[in-house]
Order: C-alpha cells, then structure tokens, then sequence
C-alpha cells in the first residue's frame, strides 16, 4: 500500500542508486567516522518530517510551534504522540546511545518545504531513506560537514551555533518573502535541527535544496559568483569557477525578455539579504549548452524512488498505522496537492515575467541556467572585517574585495549580474 513507501527499513548502508544528478562520492559507510552522525540526523529526520505533516496546528500561524525535542532509544518506542501521530512509533536503531534530536520550527519548515513544491513523502525518500549520504568534500574554511542525499536534490550542512541562532531570528522573514517572492533565488532552506549523541558535542545542522534539483539537463559549466575579483579566480581544471573565470571566458546571462524579471528578483531576495546584514553569499550558476544536448545519453528527469525492502520494523510500523489510515491517507493527499500547486507557481512565465523550464531552469538562447543564491548566513562581524583590513594591508583594493559591508556587498553583487545580462 501507499504507507510502506514512507517507512524505513534498517539504517544500513547500501551503495546508493545511480540516478541521474547523484554527487560524486562516497557512500558513507560503517567503517566511516561521520556514520554515527549521519544515522542519527536520519533517524530524526525521519520522524520530525512525518510528525510536522500530521501535525493539527494551523499553517496560518506555524511559529506557535518553535521547537521539538525527541529522543530514540536503541530499543525504540511504541507511542510518540496523540491521534495519527501516535502511529508513528520511534523506531529502533542500532546505535549504543540515545539519540537526542530538537526541530526547530517544524511547521514553519514545513510550508517553506511546501512553497517550493517538495512534498513530505519525496523529502523523506531522500533525506532520510535506506541509502546513506554521500560526503561531499568541500574547499570550505569553516571546517563543517558536507553531505548530499544520494540523489543529489538536498545538501547537508553541519553550522555553528552563531549561526543557527541567526537563522531562528530571521525565520519569519523569510517564509514571509517566499509568499511573497514564489520565484525568490535565495536557495531554500527545508529544515534546522541539532542532534546530540553521549561523547558527542551538540551538531547543529541544516538541509537545504540543491539548485540542481529535479534537474533534467546535463551541467557543462559551473561558477560561484559574488560580483568581488580579489581571490576570484580559479584554477584550470577546478568543478566550480569563479568571478573572473565567468569574465575570462566572456560568459553572459543570454535571458532575451526574461533578463529584466531577473534582475528585479535578485534585487528583492539581496535586499532581505541586506536588511539582515548579511554578505558573503554567491549566485551559483549552473550552465547547460543546449547545442550539447544528447538526448538518450545521460539527460533525463529524477523520477525514480529509492527502493524500500521489508523488515520487521517496517511492519510493526504498518500494524500501528492501520487504525489512522484515513488520517494519513488526507494528509498525504493534501500535502501532495499543496505541493504540485506551488510548483506550477514556481515555473509559471506569466506571474514571474521569466522563462522557467519544467526543471526551473531559465530559458535562455540556446542555453539553461539554474541558479540559486547560496551562502547567506554570513553577518558582516569583527571577523570579517579584520578580514577586509588585512587584505586592505596587503595593497588589495577594499572595493574588490569579497568581506565588505551588507549595503556595498549588496549593491555591487547585483551591478556585476545585471551587466553581464543580454
């Protein structure tokens, strides 16, 4: 039936399907330090998802429900909650210690979730299903952890807790901008959540959806762009390339009628940026060469599932669901139609002035751009301004420099973007 598509069998890992946009990786495996860690962010995951689906308060008012804590047992539990959440039962995991999971906002995170078109069921699939994450090495100086779900739609990001706090305090706004923005860049966020094991310190954590979701077009060319030149260049050979490689290789944004449109709305999501103080972000662009193209090759559309195998746990879940099966039924039914409403919204030329593919790529001539505004939870603090003076003191021109104030970042981020549309 429907319902055994949701659970999960045994948190054990299996190489990951090889479906079309999956991250080169590997599949995080026993012998593997981060494994703790990353079964006891799906065993939350899990459960957190399903129990804000099913929860009774109102999407009209979604902060009344700031936080959740959890906890799984080894051994699992049978109840968790009233009505139809009580027939999700903690499920049993073979970590040795308890798992302490809070979920921040879950109802609110749950309609940005919905706003963009990602129904609960698919979001489980591929955040917490019977694949393992893929670890994604990163040239980041942060010294968090990096992993992609296995088929590529969400990254996972451990975050410090300065910025976990930053992102509380600025969470209205944003689900308030993507009511008002559906076509808004700013890459979405689909959950906050801190997980905390015995012998570990407290993980803080976020998911966030991959520009390169449902993707249906091969990726020929990458760039990271901040509008800055200082240390914008990048090697020959390197994935992602940067600022002065996008002028380097006379790159434009080829948007004909859509080029306006798209100015405007990286002017409206950079000015919430702004208004929060934040700097620092990118515009990561994704380019397929439409004269590329090779139909039957490795282009097509992610409509495959991860497989789900039986397991007692699976069916012990089942049995506890039977009694609410209608109740899961509607849910199910309403979250998928909220789903599939704003996506249309997402993709629609007429409400958003811009040509978007059914992946929500931007038409362009003779080329797809995805596009998403990435790294944006940096405030502009004594840090980054030691930053900036110390490269000042290094004769480098502060006008071009990355760490610079909201209001100047801002401003030069959009003029860099908007003269290289045509």
């Amino acid at each position: 039936g429907p319902l055994g598509n949701i659970w999960i069998p045994p948190l054990m890992p299996r190489a990951p399907t090889t479906d079309f946009g999956a991250p080169q990786g590997c599949s995080i495996t026993s012998e593997d330090k981060l494994y703790v860690l990353t079964i006891a962010m799906m065993v939350g995951l899990r459960f957190s998802v399903l129990r804000s689906m099913l929860a009774k308060e109102t999407v009209q008012d979604p902060f009344d429900l700031p936080l959740e804590v959890h906890t799984f047992p080894p051994a699992g539990m049978e109840k968790a909650g009233d009505g139809a959440q009580a027939a999700l039962p903690k499920p049993a995991h073979q970590l040795a210690v308890e798992i302490e999971f809070k979920d921040y906002f879950p109802l609110a995170f749950r309609e940005i979730r919905t706003l963009a078109g990602i129904t609960s069921q698919d979001y489980v699939d591929a955040v917490a299903g019977s694949v393992n994450f893929m670890q994604f090495q990163s040239n980041s100086k942060s010294g968090q952890f990096f992993f992609f779900s296995p088929d590529g739609n969400y990254m996972v990001k451990t975050i410090s807790k300065k910025e976990a706090k930053c992102l509380r305090a600025t969470m209205k706004a944003f689900l308030d901008h993507y009511v008002e923005n559906p076509h808004s860049f700013l890459c979405r966020i689909t959950g906050l959540h801190r997980v905390r094991l015995r012998g570990w310190k407290k993980m803080y954590f976020i998911v966030m959806e991959s520009v390169y979701a449902r993707r249906e077009r091969n990726i020929h060319s990458q760039y990271d762009l901040k509008g800055s030149r200082v240390g914008r260049t990048t090697k020959e050979g390197q994935a992602v390339m940067k600022d002065n490689n996008f002028k380097t290789n006379g790159q434009k944004f080829i948007l004909g009628s859509s080029g306006a449109a798209f100015v405007q709305q990286l002017q409206r999501d950079t000015e919430l940026l702004q208004g929060f103080g934040f700097m620092d972000y990118s515009l990561l662009v994704g380019i397929h060469d439409e004269s590329r193209y090779a139909p039957g090759l490795a282009d097509k559309s992610q409509e495959s599932k991860l497989d789900f195998a039986a397991d007692d746990m699976r069916a012990q879940t089942l049995d506890n669901c039977r009694a609410a099966e209608e109740e899961f039924q509607a849910a199910f039914q309403a979250d998928r139609d909220r789903a599939k409403e704003a996506w249309a919204t997402r993709i629609s030329k007429d409400a958003s002035g811009m040509a978007f593919n059914s992946d929500r790529s931007l038409q362009g001539d003779g080329f797809r751009y995805y596009v998403a505004i990435i790294d944006y939870l940096v405030v502009y603090d004594a840090k980054k301004m030691g930053e900036s003076y110390g490269k000042m003191l290094l004769c480098k021109p502060r006008k071009e420099l990355s760490a610079v104030g909201p209001d100047f970042y801002k401003h030069r981020f959009v003029q860099f973007m908007q003269s290289h549309v045509c």
